[in-house]
């Protein structure tokens, strides 16, 4: 007979609040993940334990509105730099997609700084050659990399070769989510 190896955990510190809050919601988790494994639903005891985890009582709405009715402002980056909070997003104006930034102090109160990805200039491109014009010149969506995303952590983002990082989708189609 071959012995058997009982595999075990250990989490370091378990009198720091934080290790003992991470090691709630990995187990939480880690039983949604087996139950689910078995079950093709949650049970509702567990999205419960999880929304109690996570929930808020302040119910702000949008706090990054689109200038009118023909736009639309999506997938927000929320980081931390110094003092201040700043967030890119999205707009679709129904050609495509650019990339915005914008500025808090509160995360309530945003101040838009402008564009960071836009349309590629078409004005003097033969618009029939998607070389002319760019394989991405009517989509442009960007998303910040290599961010601190610890719960309850510093937000910041962190650099590689000195520099910050930002991954994008791109097309040249226009339309939404065209390409």
């Amino acid at each position: 007979m071959t012995k058997q190896k009982k595999l075990s955990f250990k989490f370091l510190n378990h009198r720091d609040t934080e290790t003992r809050r991470y090691t709630k919601i990995f187990s939480v988790l880690l039983g949604v993940l087996c139950v689910s494994v078995v079950q093709s639903q949650v049970p509702q005891q567990v999205m419960q334990q999880i929304y109690a985890e996570v929930k808020t009582p302040y119910k702000y709405g949008m706090v990054i509105t689109p200038a009118d009715s023909t736009k639309k402002v999506d997938c927000p980056s929320v980081f931390r730099k110094g003092n201040n909070w700043y967030m890119t997003y999205i707009v679709f104006d129904g050609r495509g997609y650019e990339t915005w930034l914008a500025k808090s102090k509160n995360l309530l109160d945003w101040k838009t700084l402008g564009k960071i990805l836009s349309f590629g200039d078409t004005t003097n491109a033969d618009v029939t050659d998607p070389i002319a014009i760019g394989w991405d010149a009517n989509q442009r969506a960007g998303y910040i990399a290599l961010q601190d995303t610890k719960w309850e952590g510093s937000y910041q983002l962190a650099k590689f070769n000195k520099k910050y990082w930002l991954s994008y989708i791109g097309g040249k189609e226009t339309g939404y989510e065209t390409g």
